[in-house]
């Protein structure tokens, strides 16, 4: 996303026409904190981050034009409310131009967890949060069943500082009791599919390919044994890679580049 939305949309048709099918959908520090562009408390970071989406029309000039069924959308923001915000507002956007909301592809991190370790954000209290992240998830498989509407997150607190067993621990936790919730409220991990983990990929290269690998193995013992999993594709682990800024140095480009092709490496690997 760009600061403005005129800006942002014309970049976004630029990349669709060059081939791109993934789009990532960025709000700016107020909006994320809930804060009107006009309040005080906003006017030195606006637009600092992504778009002012304070509101529908915003969205509207954001997505003027771009094809809303057959693009993938990311909602990456900090908070819970955050998610449930951005994401009605595509679904409401979408039901005005008459589209079948059920085509909606995308997905939210919508981790309660990860808003807490490393955000502190303004966002509910966890207990409201993580029924805020459940109702997010129950109506997402009920009206947009191609929407990923969960996705334990361990990029960010593993950028912060945490190691990668810790990393994968916490995912895990996450996404074994984001489940066992939704099985109090009727629906079983095999209605929700297949789980999304989004994790880092860290410049120690072996430690990284494991990771990926035991993730996989973990949470499908995890989804038969614990959770009920029935079908394969519930069994199944999606991660969604991010390659570590955290190894990056500005003065250093060339070694920039050398890590990075050696942490996607690891993700193919992996």
């Amino acid at each position: 996303s760009y600061n403005t939305p005129e800006e942002t949309n014309a970049a976004f048709r630029q990349y669709i026409a060059n081939g791109m099918t993934d789009l990532r959908l960025l709000a700016d520090l107020p909006t994320q904190s809930g804060i009107d562009p006009d309040h005080p408390f906003a006017w030195n970071s606006m637009m600092c981050g992504g778009v002012a989406t304070y509101a529908l029309n915003v969205y509207e000039k954001m997505l003027q034009g771009l094809p809303l069924e057959n693009v993938v959308y990311e909602l990456a923001h900090s908070g819970i409310s955050n998610f449930i915000y951005f994401y009605s507002l595509l679904v409401t956007l979408m039901e005005n131009k008459g589209l079948d909301i059920t085509q909606l592809r995308g997905n939210s991190i919508n981790d309660p967890v990860r808003a807490k370790l490393v955000y502190a954000s303004p966002d509910f209290p966890t207990d409201i949060a993580r029924r805020v992240c459940l109702d997010h998830i129950e109506y997402s498989v009920r009206h947009t069943p191609k929407w990923r509407p969960f996705a334990p997150n361990g990029v960010d607190p593993c950028q912060a500082g945490m190691d990668a067993v810790r990393e994968l621990g916490g995912c895990l936790a996450v996404g074994t009791a984001i489940c066992q919730d939704l099985l109090e409220r009727g629906i079983s991990i095999d209605d929700y599919g297949a789980m999304v983990f989004s994790l880092d990929a860290e410049s120690d290269f072996f430690e990284t390919i494991a990771k990926f690998r035991a993730a996989r193995k973990m949470w499908a013992k995890i989804a038969r044994d614990k959770l009920g999993a029935k079908t394969k594709r519930a069994m199944q682990l999606k991660i969604g890679i991010r390659t570590s800024g955290l190894s990056l140095q500005n003065q250093k480009p060339l070694n920039n580049a050398a890590r990075v092709t050696l942490q996607i490496l690891s993700c193919i690997l992996g």
